[in-house]
């Protein structure tokens, strides 16, 4: 142990000595670490980790097929409850109702608050194994639309209530209707399958017309598929015993009811149904990382290597004087560890930077978002990363120096001070690895890049920029009349559009790039003249919508004021519905038998992208003044503007208190900011990438300037005399150019290699491009060789600038 703290005081000194060493050392492999630390930390969280319940191997989450439409998430009450009392293999069954904007304006307090509520059946806390910590959860009983009773969330407790012990019984005015608590859940509990919700309602299940102003969604019939389905098997039940349970249950309702006919289900474990859009890309990023940690730690094995070449002949007397070779390779390695050690702690504080930076990067639809944090895993981690670099490439470098040539060290001859063959040959090597490390990487960037830009380009169907949105909740307790919601919608629209660089306002029920919703069937006359089925995703608009968007109108005409309930039904129709359906016809002016109508098409307009991808689906709008008798719908706001108008914000929530000061303006965002949601996991891949590949080119540039800067500071001596016997500059620049050469070249050609097959994995992130695409196949390697070029010329400049007289002197 007294041996061990020497060598420990020896090389920490030894070290002091050499602070640009220490500095690109730490730095190196800090960077290598901290971004496979943060990378890791959310694939841990996200993917790895096991859901924080109880069993939670037994939690599954059902799917609804719909025969050759494919797969949907949603089912309809009725088909819910055949689940929940059927099925023997599940303990619990729970369903719920996650649409991601539901909620209430809770009034009774200082100011208006927005909350999020989420509907659930009675069995969905038991399905995760979870009571609440205060009162109780739902009953079947509590099923009906006039059941009035919530559960709190203990962030809304505490946020919200000022954690009243007392909150049991306390009655909340939500939108205007009066609900009591009647459970408060526990922090820890965590709504993995909805999202960060206030308030827990039960759902109304009864099959009667909805009347209830907050739990009510829609008609509970078999046609009508709303809900979300999740549930517990039995404990030693496996999934394929559940899954032949459910579908002998699908074949005895197909006989019963003609609705279920064509549809069967499908169940799979509810972490694998979150995370499955997610998987892939974390997993290409982490190995994006783990190249750069990999490019990092080759570049610490040279540093070293080339620092322990300059120690030969100090090691030499050492071991002349009795150092054994393992007292030597130790003295060595601790100058790794106090290295790895400083990299390490470094290395986790840029993880824990990292950590935060990626949640702000990472898509808000990424599941169990909320669980992402820098914790003692974390460190655990680094510290992992930090052993396993040290072994592997700390280690290689010290045992080339176990048995030290004592007498050709001590001699100084050229040949030994350059290192030998083998040195260089073993510098020479790492080198080649970072460069196709790096690569690798650069082409996986380029090719993102290019996906990208495609993505900016794409044509949206609409023009995002200068378009604010919001939402307004409109209680249906003094919004109970149909006429009165329009009234106020047209009340609004008319004040805003009066305010100074407003082009155009209206109101969706679906933001456009948001994705797909209210996907129904409908009726219309086929070619043949017969009654055929279609479907489509509908939208309620109401005002100037599609003028706000600058949505072009390829036939026909808009909404008017007159398109109400006192006139014949209408609907617009997008161009994609219009080829299906209507193929070689003119669609304006045929008939679809839609949400509860007959309606003429009056209108085409062009499809409107419903992702930042520029997807699109076939869509049915219908006129607001026609349908917000259905429900109360909550519309999103579209306000266009002429450039840039700063305070309109201010000014837009300043006419809506004028129209009704008890509503509050929600969820506000540019159009761009909504896209920007919809492509956030490109972004992601794109920046992390982007990132990734320049710290590997830079690590290589370093690699490259400093095996040449090592091989010109040990053959000065050479240099001197060979250019005093008369040897050219160009002969002698000609040399090391010729090593720097061999080096990119050989990596680059492994890299175009390497970098074809990760092209293959990593083809569902591309848009718009080739996973060959010649052009960044081409440009990326030419990227690579300016760069290493530059980390050439400065080491070549200084080897034929060498004054012969002073280098023969050099010892």
């Amino acid at each position: 142990m007294a041996t061990l703290l020497h060598d420990l005081k020896y090389s920490a000194r030894g070290l002091a000595k050499s602070p640009l060493f220490v500095l690109v050392t730490v730095v190196t492999l800090a960077l290598g670490i901290g971004a496979n630390t943060a990378v890791f930390s959310v694939l841990d969280r996200v993917v790895l980790n096991p859901l924080p319940f109880d069993e939670p191997q037994e939690l599954v989450q059902f799917t609804l097929l719909f025969g050759e439409r494919g797969p949907g998430r949603y089912f309809s009450a009725p088909l819910f409850l055949d689940y929940r009392r059927e099925l023997e293999s599940f303990e619990s069954v729970g369903a719920l109702y996650d649409y991601s904007d539901y909620g209430a304006t809770l009034t009774g307090q200082d100011q208006p608050r927005r909350v999020s509520l989420m509907p659930v059946s009675a069995d969905y806390f038991s399905v995760f194994g979870v009571r609440p910590m205060m009162g109780r959860g739902f009953l079947e009983a509590d099923e009906v639309v006039t059941a009035n009773v919530a559960v709190i969330s203990h962030r809304f407790w505490t946020s919200a209530l000022d954690a009243d012990p007392g909150v049991l019984g306390r009655v909340l005015n939500l939108d205007g209707a009066p609900f009591e608590v009647v459970g408060v859940m526990p922090p820890d509990f965590q709504d993995v399958v909805g999202r960060y919700v206030d308030l827990w309602l039960p759902q109304d299940l009864t099959t009667a017309e909805p009347v209830s102003p907050i739990t009510s969604t829609s008609w509970n019939n078999r046609g009508n598929q709303y809900l979300s389905i999740v549930g517990r098997l039995k404990n030693g039940v496996t999934l394929a015993q559940a899954q032949a349970e459910l579908d002998a249950l699908h074949v005895r309702l197909a006989e019963l009811y003609s609705e279920e006919a064509d549809k069967s289900a499908r169940i799979q474990p509810l972490q694998d149904s979150m995370v499955a859009g997610a998987r892939p890309a974390l997993y290409l990023l982490m190995g994006a990382a783990f190249l750069v940690l990999l490019t990092a730690c080759v570049n610490l094995a040279n540093l070293f290597r080339v620092r322990n070449g300059g120690r030969r002949r100090e090691l030499a007397v050492r071991a002349a004087l009795g150092s054994g070779g393992g007292r030597l390779v130790r003295h060595l390695m601790l100058d790794v560890v106090l290295v790895l050690g400083l990299g390490g702690i470094v290395g986790a504080g840029v993880a824990f930077l990292g950590v935060d930076a990626l949640v702000r990067l990472i898509p808000g639809s990424l599941p169990r978002v909320q669980e992402i944090r820098p914790d003692g895993s974390l460190f655990l981690f680094a510290l992992a990363a930090t052993g396993v670099s040290g072994l592997l490439f700390g280690l290689l470098p010290a045992l080339s120096f176990r048995r030290p040539d004592v007498t050709g060290a001590l001699r100084e001859s050229i040949r030994q001070r350059s290192g030998g063959w083998g040195a260089r040959a073993l510098g020479n090597g790492l080198v080649t690895t970072q460069i196709t490390l790096a690569l690798v990487l650069l082409v996986g960037a380029g090719l993102l890049a290019r996906s990208f830009l495609n993505l900016q380009r794409t044509d949206l169907g609409m023009d995002p920029g200068h378009v604010l949105t919001l939402q307004v909740q409109l209680p249906s307790a003094t919004y109970d009349d149909p006429l009165q919601r329009t009234r106020f919608h047209r009340s609004f629209h008319y004040r805003v559009a009066a305010l100074p660089g407003v082009e155009a306002v209206g109101a969706v029920s679906w933001l456009p790039g948001s994705g797909v919703f209210n996907d129904w069937g409908f009726r219309y006359q086929n070619e043949s003249g017969e009654t055929a089925w279609g479907d489509a995703n509908f939208r309620v608009i109401e005002g100037g919508y599609f003028d706000a968007l600058n949505i072009e109108l390829r036939a026909g005409r808009p909404f008017q004021i007159t398109d109400d309930t006192e006139n014949p039904g209408v609907a617009i129709v997008n161009e994609s519905l219009a080829k299906a359906y209507f193929p070689g016809r003119n669609a304006v002016g045929e008939e679809i038998n839609a949400a509860g109508a007959i309606r003429t098409i009056v209108g085409v307009v062009e499809d409107v992208a419903y992702s930042g991808r520029g997807e699109t689906t076939r869509k049915v709008y219908i006129p607001h003044a026609q349908y917000a008798a259905d429900r109360n719908w909550l519309l999103s706001q579209v306000i266009g503007t002429k450039g840039t108008q700063p305070g309109l914000l201010d000014q837009v929530r300043s006419e809506l208190v004028a129209v009704d000061p008890g509503l509050v303006a929600f969820n506000v965002h540019t159009m761009e900011e909504v896209l920007a949601v919809s492509r956030a996991r490109d972004r992601l891949a794109f920046l992390l990438m982007g990132i990734f590949s320049v710290l590997a080119l830079v690590l290589a540039a370093v690699g490259i300037y400093g095996v040449l800067s090592a091989s010109v500071a040990k053959r000065t001596r050479e240099i001197g005399i060979r250019m005093a016997l008369g040897a050219d500059a160009i002969l002698v620049g000609r040399r090391f150019v010729r090593q720097a050469g061999t080096m990119v070249l050989s990596g680059t050609g492994l890299g175009l290699l390497g970098a074809w097959l990760m092209s293959r994995v990593m083809g569902f992130l591309l848009f718009g491009v080739d996973a060959t695409d010649p052009l960044t196949f081409v440009l990326v390697p030419l990227i690579l060789l300016t760069v290493s070029s530059v980390a050439v010329a400065l080491p070549v400049y200084r080897a034929v600038r060498v004054n012969p007289v002073e280098a023969i002197r050099c010892r």
